[in-house]
């Protein structure tokens, strides 16, 4: 019966209805506590809906479990981003990028924030925008 709680929050995700999704998966998560990734579905939706304080105690709970999740880290990072916690964005993408060295669009969340710190500055966005250049020839090379 959880599976179907599960499945139906993620429909209502990819149809926008971020406050179905959110009931689903917070029905599974009281039935199943330890079920990860319904908290990391959860966190989504609720980026998704500008809940960001929620979104990020539900990263956090998935992060306490699995520390090299880089798509958590990157979406905690720009919900911290988003509520202006910029040090916090900055010190998730670097985990992100950590994790994932190849993934362009953790490089783009971090050059937004080129401007916003003194901990990351326009020569750190500068390297980012070529790592971006070079990993996005790298995938077009790949795709011929």
């Amino acid at each position: 019966m959880n599976e179907a709680y599960y499945m139906r929050g993620l429909t209502s995700v990819r149809m926008k209805n971020f406050t179905y999704a959110i009931a689903d998966f917070s029905t599974v998560i009281e039935r199943e506590p330890k079920r990860i990734e319904a908290f990391s579905a959860r966190g989504n939706a609720y980026v998704q809906s500008k809940s960001l304080q929620k979104a990020i105690a539900d990263f956090d709970m998935v992060l306490a479990v699995e520390k090299m999740n880089n798509q958590v880290y990157a979406l905690r990072g720009m919900a911290h981003g988003e509520l202006k916690n910029y040090t916090k964005a900055l010190n998730d993408l670097n985990q992100a990028i950590k994790l994932n060295p190849k993934e362009i669009k953790y490089y783009k969340a971090r050059m937004l924030l080129a401007d916003k710190t003194t901990e990351y500055s326009m020569l750190n966005a500068a390297y980012d925008l070529g790592k971006v250049a070079e990993l996005e020839r790298e995938l077009l090379k790949s795709k011929k």
